[in-house]
């Protein structure tokens, strides 16, 4: 006799492939009381992308059980279930700058931790500033409003970037001054003798 089987699969988060976690099977034509279950298989996701009410095969299933031989496995439906993104944290290093009034820092490197190869995923944009703009070494530079970008960036979600440090150093300033005219004599200083 020909039954159909049916399963529930598990969300996930994001790891790179389409694998599939089963968490519930059933079959549906089985004889009460006959021992019959639904066991074995193969369960993937439609593709390894971040999505809701994703498409979730099993194949390779088998019948199992005492009663199992009085029956034939027609098909087994598909299900849906959801990936979500991967959360992922990012580093950044900022340049020294020489004193120029305000707190604003300039990026020289990005990095992603949490990647999963050969995903590609970039840190880009955002606001880098110092803690004030006052000289000091070792200040605390910050990045706020970084975007994750690059083919993969979807299945993806960024945590935190981390703060780095760098150093305001003071900036060099010229002078410049005025002198009197020197008089060597009280005619010469009013005015009378200019000799």
């Amino acid at each position: 006799m020909e039954i159909t089987g049916n399963f529930t699969a598990d969300n996930k988060v994001y790891d790179g492939n389409n694998s599939a976690t089963v968490l519930t099977r059933t079959l549906n034509g089985v004889i009460s009381p006959d021992a019959v279950t639904l066991t074995g298989g193969t369960a993937t996701f439609s593709d390894e992308d971040v999505a809701t009410g994703k498409t979730v095969t099993l194949t390779g299933a088998t019948l199992s059980g005492a009663d199992a031989g009085n029956y034939s496995l027609g098909s087994v439906a598909t299900t849906t279930a959801d990936i979500t993104a991967l959360e992922i944290t990012g580093n950044f290093t900022a340049d020294n700058k020489v004193y120029d009034g305000n707190n604003s820092a300039t990026v020289l490197t990005r990095t992603l931790n949490g990647v999963i190869s050969p995903d590609a995923v970039t840190l880009t944009g955002g606001t880098a500033t110092f803690s004030d703009e006052d000289v000091a070494t070792g200040k605390t530079v910050t990045l706020t409003g970084a975007t994750l970008s690059g083919a993969d960036a979807g299945n993806y979600s960024l945590g935190s970037v981390a703060t780095t440090t760098a150093d305001i150093t003071a900036l060099e300033i010229t002078g410049n001054f005025t002198a009197d005219n020197k008089y060597t004599t009280a005619k010469q200083r009013n005015g009378i003798d200019r000799t």
